[in-house]
């Protein structure tokens, strides 16, 4: 196999990754594979990893198992498939997007980070674990409320609010100087996206 020169000037190609990426065995390729067969010096490689991180961002590549890259593919409008509904969270920090004309979706805890009990959602069904409808959360239509009650805590210059758990299980930063409470007292917090 013949190097190939790198692009113009200091920039990388991505004419170059996806030739590559097409004619690769598997149509994947390692980091390091990808960087030989693009001619990249030892020395650029980081602002190269830099360029791939981007593509994959932009949707051009997508990672691949074992560290490694495939032409990413056109996805249809993220909105096409999407079903809103209402979230009702479980104290072990999962939800369900509860719909009204069909099976609700189950929501994994890595997708209950910032919705709350009672919030309105956008999510895309997906397959889940043990034949489970899950979803994916892509928006918050609408807050279910606007304040929260919760226990004050002032951790060295942090101040939280740590909500009962079933409405939220991880605490809540607030704006510093926002609220003049001792520590240890239950207050009422507005919530702001």
């Amino acid at each position: 196999m013949t190097p190939r020169p790198r692009a113009r000037g200091d920039g990388f190609e991505s004419a170059d990754v996806l030739r590559e990426l097409s004619t690769a065995p598997d149509g994947r390729l390692s980091f390091h594979d990808l960087a030989d067969r693009c001619a990249i010096p030892r020395r650029s490689r980081p602002e190269f990893r830099r360029f791939l991180k981007t593509l994959v961002r932009d949707g051009v590549l997508r990672p691949a198992r074992g560290r490694a890259y495939r032409i990413g593919r056109r996805r249809s409008a993220p909105d096409e498939h999407a079903v809103e509904g209402v979230v009702r969270r479980h104290a072990n920090g999962f939800g369900f997007l509860i719909r009204e004309e069909d099976e609700d979706l189950f929501l994994p805890p890595r997708e209950m980070r910032d919705v709350l009990d009672g919030d309105t959602v956008r999510a895309i069904p997906s397959p889940g674990r043990y034949g489970r409808v899950a979803g994916k959360v892509t928006a918050i239509v609408r807050r279910g409320r606007t304040s929260i009650v919760g226990q004050y805590q002032r951790i060295g210059a942090r101040e939280q609010v740590m909500p009962e758990p079933g409405m939220f299980d991880e605490p809540i930063d607030l704006v510093p100087g926002a609220v003049q409470p001792r520590n240890g007292e239950i207050v009422e917090v507005e919530i702001r996206d």
